[in-house]
């Protein structure tokens, strides 16, 4: 504006989230130029300025792992955990995650589970899952997790939802 021109720099190291960059006058918004900024890339330091090079290296979900076993809570729920570094960090950011998460080979839990924790520190996400059945947890019911982030593509892994711990004795197994 006025012939004058800025530099805007945005870097990301390991940071998944998006923002509006708004370039106006200071007295007039309503004119100005909105952009949405996605920030999603993780730096190697061999060709840190090319362009090219940080659009092919956006931080892609890494790979999911379950976190211990699924523990059961007050004989109504189950909750199970699963390491997720790149998801977790977009969703502490705000960027939008979808989920499907479908049971193999049994029907046994409501559906969709509940997204209850995301911890930053331990980069893991938990979910919990209510038995169609109460007091009811089967062992060996397994489910594929498919973790999506838009512009940045999925990951999948298969959970084992068997609990390790009941909190009551009157608890039953399918």
């Amino acid at each position: 504006m006025n012939n004058t021109a800025i530099e805007i720099t945005v870097e990301a190291h390991d940071y998944i989230g998006y923002f509006k960059l708004v370039c106006s006058s200071l007295d007039n918004r309503s004119v100005g130029i909105e952009a949405d900024v996605l920030v999603g890339c993780k730096f190697d330091n061999r060709n840190f300025f090319s362009f090219l090079y940080l659009v092919s290296f956006v931080a892609f979900p890494d790979s999911m792992s379950q976190v211990g076993k699924c523990l059961v809570f007050e004989n109504q729920y189950i909750d199970c955990t699963i390491r997720a570094p790149i998801m977790t960090m977009a969703i502490e950011n705000k960027y939008p995650c979808h989920f499907d998460l479908n049971e193999l080979h049994a029907n046994a839990y409501k559906q969709p589970p509940d997204i209850i924790r995301t911890d930053l520190k331990n980069q893991t996400i938990t979910f919990r899952w209510f038995p169609l059945n109460e007091a009811v947890f089967p062992k060996d019911t397994q489910v594929l997790i498919i973790g999506e982030m838009r512009f940045f593509g999925s990951t999948r892994v298969i959970i084992n939802l068997t609990p390790s711990k009941i909190d009551f004795s009157d608890s039953k197994y399918g």
